[in-house]
Order: structure tokens, then sequence, then C-alpha cells
């Protein structure tokens, strides 16, 4: 079973975004996070939904 929260980094290589990029989205409100102690995870679910609106939106 995959992890329901993923790591920063997870997220990186999902996107194959670099560190900077990732953290710019993260920062904006973009892919919403969740904090756990001083830990940034992202849901695997709303990672999975905010791609499908990125590729919904590029398809306009």
């Amino acid at each position: 079973m995959p992890p329901l929260l993923l790591t920063v980094r997870q997220v990186e290589a999902a996107l194959q975004l670099g560190r900077t990029r990732t953290y710019e989205l993260l920062r904006s409100g973009q892919l919403p996070t969740l904090r756990v102690g001083r830990l940034i995870r992202v849901s695997r679910v709303a990672l999975e939904e905010w791609i499908a609106r990125q590729v919904a939106a590029g398809c306009d």
C-alpha cells in the first residue's frame, strides 16, 4: 500500500521538479500541506488532484 502522506523529496521526485520550485508551490498554497510537528507532508490524494487540475487547465 503506497503511503498516504509524502515527504517534500517524494513530491519533488513525483513532479520531477527541483527543491526550490517545489517549496515555492508549497509556500504559495498551490499544493496543500500538512504539518506533523516540524515535518511538512503532502497528501497523496491532494497531489493527485492537483496534478489532474493542472492537466485540465492545460487542455483549455
